[in-house]
């Protein structure tokens, strides 16, 4: 095919279609595996109905928001703020990190929103940050070595309150009121 190709209806192909160039389509519906070499561009990825839920292997790394060829596996960048967001509607919303797919919880930490077993205190109202192995909970100030590090732990109760607690990186100090 040396020009443009118009189909209107559905049309099968039993075999192999390879594309040299630009192809332009309104919908495409795959039935099958779809392979592609190379960058695809694409505005987003959505289910188009609550039936169909889509699914993307990406086998190297992926890049969101840019055209920035990502430096990590998954990177996220733009200009101006950039957001992730985990929601269980109705349930527990949680991020896994670990050295471990599944749930079997042995060599894995989770941050979760909406309680769940197991967590004293926790309700559907509650952040948790668990660590399911054995190992240490470690907060890092300043890991950089950054000279005149200045930061301090600080808790508030309310966005826009006082200092409830502080625990300053001079010393170890720790200010209550």
């Amino acid at each position: 095919i040396v020009n443009n190709v118009e189909v209107s209806g559905i049309t099968t192909f039993s075999n192999d279609v390879a594309v040299a160039g630009l192809t332009t389509t309104k919908n495409l519906q795959v039935t099958g595996t779809a392979t592609f070499n190379g960058n695809i561009a694409a505005s987003s990825i959505e289910a188009t109905s609550s039936f169909q839920v889509p699914s993307a292997s990406v086998t190297t790394k992926l890049g969101v928001g840019s055209t920035d060829t990502p430096a990590s596996d998954i990177q996220v960048t733009k200009s101006g703020n950039a957001d992730i967001q985990i929601c269980g509607t109705g349930g527990i919303a949680a991020l896994n990190v670990g050295r471990e797919v599944g749930t079997s919880k042995t060599h894995t930490s989770q941050i979760r929103f909406g309680g769940g077993a197991g967590a004293p205190y926790s309700s559907g109202e509650s952040l948790d940050i668990i660590n399911y192995d054995v190992g240490n909970f470690n907060y890092h100030l300043g890991a950089g070595n950054v000279p005149g590090l200045k930061g301090d732990f600080v808790w508030h109760k309310g966005l826009n309150s006082a200092r409830l607690m502080t625990l300053t990186g001079i010393g170890g100090s720790l200010g209550i009121g």
